[in-house]
């Protein structure tokens, strides 16, 4: 295929998704008087001029995030990250520096401009993430997943997600805060408050699962994964979905963010709970179930964690020795040393590299071939 062909369906995918971004996010713009702005660009005050504008200026933006993105083998997962990303960086290039120098004559990148236009930025950010999700949906490979393999995907994620709301609901009833969590769809009374966090629990592992069908290697990038997830939840639950199904306006002033704030960490929390759980369960699962063979020549697992605990424990020397260094600096020794008893500088010395040593890290889930 020519490559100019190549870019027009880079284009195309791109500004139909924006479309359907800028769609969802103008309407959700209005209900909160934010779109007056964005009509004044073109020296009108109505409401429908801001809208169409609006949608105008995100089926034009939707066709740069395709042209950046629709070649990138990345799942719907990572093109729901760089939506939300490309719309951070447009509520920054847009509100806050081209449009305040067109209209006002200077840039907007003082803390109180900031807090002003939060409502946008929330809309930037649900443009994004839809107009991501909608891409990811145009690039998707026809019959690459089958129907089963999507219910167990489905399945694994929301097991994943009730042990993750479970073990969260835990820590936040005993500190009488499970509203923080479940208020996106809780009644009154202690045991709705529990229904609704293990419902939401379920249903976010479902489409994180769905939106990560193959976790990464490594736990490091799952949880990075895993909280950008919650921080979406918390945006699409308790700012937008709980308002609108009240019959409210969204919660998307400053005032609003603040009093729903607190259920900020309980989101963040669950969508790293979420992530680590699922990879695993996905690990484990293909461990025992696996109809793969290793290869003649690949070490087997025991090898292989013996490896690993070399490595880790010459790793943590290293560190450890660093670390040591700037415990001599501020005559930390004598902490460690009283550890085992004893005063003596060498002592402490001792016991910060063994301890140090003893703390290898192993790689889970196991490779799999």
């Amino acid at each position: 295929m020519k490559t100019s062909d190549l870019l027009a369906r880079g284009l195309g995918a791109g500004a139909l998704a924006g479309l359907a971004g800028g769609l969802v996010s103008g309407a959700a713009l209005s209900r909160v008087g934010a779109l007056p702005p964005t009509a004044s660009l073109v020296r009108a005050d109505a409401a429908v001029a801001g809208f169409v504008v609006h949608v105008l200026i995100a089926v034009v933006l939707g066709a740069g995030f395709g042209l950046l993105v629709w070649y990138q083998r990345s799942g719907a997962g990572e093109t729901l990250f760089w939506g939300l990303t490309y719309g951070a960086l447009w509520w920054f290039l847009g509100p806050l520096t081209l449009m305040s120098l067109l209209l006002l004559g200077f840039l907007a990148w003082d803390v109180h401009s900031a807090q002003e236009a939060l409502p946008s930025l929330i809309g930037y950010l649900l443009y994004g993430g839809v107009t991501g999700l909608a891409l990811a949906l145009l690039r998707r490979d026809r019959g690459e997943t089958s129907a089963g393999t999507l219910w167990g995907i489905a399945g694994r994620g929301a097991l994943a997600g009730l042990v993750a709301a479970w073990l969260l609901g835990v820590m936040l009833d005993a500190q009488s805060q499970l509203n923080a969590f479940s208020a996106v769809t809780a009644g009154p009374g202690r045991s709705a408050a529990w229904i609704a966090s293990l419902l939401t629990g379920m249903v976010a592992g479902a489409g994180y699962a769905l939106l990560y069908p193959r976790p990464p290697e490594g736990t490091g990038p799952g949880l990075v994964r895993g909280t950008v997830y919650g921080f979406f939840w918390w945006i699409i639950g308790p700012l937008t979905v709980l308002p609108l199904a009240a019959g409210e306006k969204l919660a998307w002033s400053l005032d609003a963010a603040r009093a729903g704030f607190p259920a900020l960490p309980a989101f963040l929390l669950f969508g790293a709970a979420l992530a680590v759980g699922y990879q695993w369960l996905d690990g484990l699962l293909r461990l025992l179930f696996s109809d793969m063979v290793a290869a003649a020549d690949r070490e087997g697992l025991g090898t292989e964690g013996l490896r690993a605990v070399g490595r880790g424990a010459l790793a943590g020397l290293v560190g450890g020795t660093l670390f040591t260094l700037v415990m001599i600096q501020i005559g930390a020794l004598g902490t460690a040393a009283r550890l085992i008893g004893s005063a003596s500088p060498l002592a402490g010395l001792a016991t910060r590299l063994l301890s140090v040593v003893g703390k290898p890290r192993i790689a889970w889930p196991p490779r799999t071939m």
